[in-house]
C-alpha cells in the first residue's frame, strides 16, 4: 500500500469495520497483487472457526495454534502467494519486500478478522468459572439463582426470550429455579450424555470425572440419559432421591439425606458413613489438592460428622482432630496417616 495520507486513513477505517462498499472496494484494490493469499486466509479462518463452534460451549477464546501455523505457511509460501520463486527472485529485492509487506498486512488483517469474529461469537455466551475452593452464586436470566462449588463453571445464553431456559454444567451446583407463567422448561447440561429437566425446584448436580449424580431437595425433575442414538432412558425424580450415573450410562437411584449433598454452600461438609477415597476425591476436584494415603487401608474407612469446608485448611484441621488423623502438607500436596 503506498503511503498515501487519504488511503492510510481509509486503511484504518477498513480495520475498524467502519468503510462502506464503495471504500471496501478501494481497499481490496489496495491488496490486489494477493487476492489468491485472502482467499485462502478467510477460507482458512471459516473452516477453523466452524470447526470450534462445534462445541457446545461455543468458540474459544484463544485463536488456534494450528490455524495460525498453517495460515502462516500458507502466507510463506511462493506457491499460495499467486508469486513464483522465479517472479520473486526476477523482481529483486523490491519486489521481495512488497510481497513480505503484503504477507504483514494479511497476517495483521487475519489477526483483526479473527479476534472480531471471536468477540462476537463468544458475546452470545455468559460463562461463570470458580477457582478452588471458592463459591459464587449467580443469578440467572430468568431470576434463578446457581451457586457453583469450587473447580466448577457454568455457561448459557444472555437471553431468555423463548424457548428452554438452558445452562451448561461442569463441576458441581445448586440450582433453585423460578416457575414462569409460560411453563418454560428449564434444562440443565451435564459434560456427560445426561440432562435435568424441571420447571421449578432446588436440586444439587455433581459432574466431576469420578462420578455423576443429581439429588432432588424440591419439586419434580426428569433426568433425559442419552445412552445412543436410538435409546435414551428417562428417569423421574421425588424430592430426597439420589441418581448416580456409571461410565457405561447405567445409574442407580435412592433415598438419600438431600441436605448432606447440599451442605457445601453453606460452607459445611456433612459426612455420613462417608468412605475415605470420595473424601479423597472431595479434596481433590473441589480444593485443587494432590492426596497421598500410603497406608492404602485407609480408603476403606467410613467417616461420618460435620466439618466446615469454607477453606481447604480448616477442613484439613477439621478432619485431623475429628477421625484422629496425621496429616502432613506441603504446598498442594497433602500426605494422610492414621495415627
Amino acid at each position: 500500500m503506498e503511503k498515501d495520507s487519504g488511503k492510510e486513513a481509509l486503511y484504518r477505517k477498513y480495520l475498524a469495520n467502519q468503510c462502506s462498499p464503495d471504500e471496501l472496494r478501494q481497499v481490496l484494490g489496495f491488496l490486489g497483487t494477493v487476492e489468491a493469499d485472502r482467499a485462502i486466509i478467510y477460507s482458512l479462518i471459516i473452516q477453523d472457526l466452524q470447526q470450534e463452534s462445534r462445541s457446545a460451549k461455543g468458540i474459544d477464546p484463544k485463536i488456534s495454534e494450528k490455524m495460525r501455523l498453517r495460515i502462516l505457511d500458507r502466507i510463506q509460501s511462493p506457491a499460495g502467494s499467486g508469486l513464483s520463486s522465479e517472479k520473486l527472485e526476477k523482481g529483486g529485492a523490491a519486489v521481495r519486500r512488497i510481497y513480505w509487506r503484503a504477507a504483514a498486512v494479511l497476517v495483521g488483517l487475519l489477526l483483526v478478522t479473527a479476534a472480531g469474529y471471536r468477540l462476537l461469537v463468544h458475546k452470545s455466551w455468559v460463562r461463570h468459572q470458580t477457582f478452588y475452593g471458592e463459591l459464587a452464586t449467580i443469578v440467572l436470566p430468568d431470576s434463578s439463582t446457581v451457586t457453583l462449588n469450587g473447580n466448577s463453571r457454568i455457561s448459557y445464553r444472555p437471553q431468555w426470550n423463548k424457548g428452554p431456559r438452558e445452562v451448561w454444567i461442569e463441576g458441581e451446583a445448586y440450582f433453585s429455579v423460578k416457575h414462569t407463567a409460560d411453563d418454560r422448561k428449564f434444562i440443565v447440561h451435564s459434560s456427560k450424555e445426561m440432562d435435568v429437566e424441571v420447571l421449578g425446584t432446588e436440586f444439587n448436580v455433581y459432574d466431576r470425572p469420578d462420578a455423576t449424580r443429581v439429588v432432588l431437595n424440591s419439586g419434580k425433575v426428569k433426568l433425559n440419559i442419552r445412552k445412543n442414538r436410538e435409546e435414551t432412558a428417562y428417569v423421574d425424580m421425588d424430592p430426597g432421591e439420589l441418581v448416580e450415573f456409571h461410565q457405561d450410562l447405567e445409574y442407580e437411584k435412592r433415598s438419600v439425606n438431600a441436605e448432606r449433598y447440599s451442605s457445601w454452600i453453606n460452607g459445611k461438609v456433612v459426612l455420613e458413613n462417608t468412605p475415605f477415597r470420595e473424601i479423597a476425591v472431595l479434596l481433590e476436584e473441589t480444593y485443587g489438592l494432590s492426596v497421598s494415603v500410603p497406608d492404602t487401608s485407609l480408603y476403606s474407612e467410613r467417616f461420618s460428622g460435620t466439618v466446615p469446608g469454607e477453606n481447604a485448611e480448616a477442613l484439613l484441621k477439621a478432619l485431623a482432630l475429628s477421625f484422629n488423623l496425621r496429616i502432613k502438607a506441603s504446598g498442594n500436596n497433602v500426605i494422610f496417616n492414621v495415627k
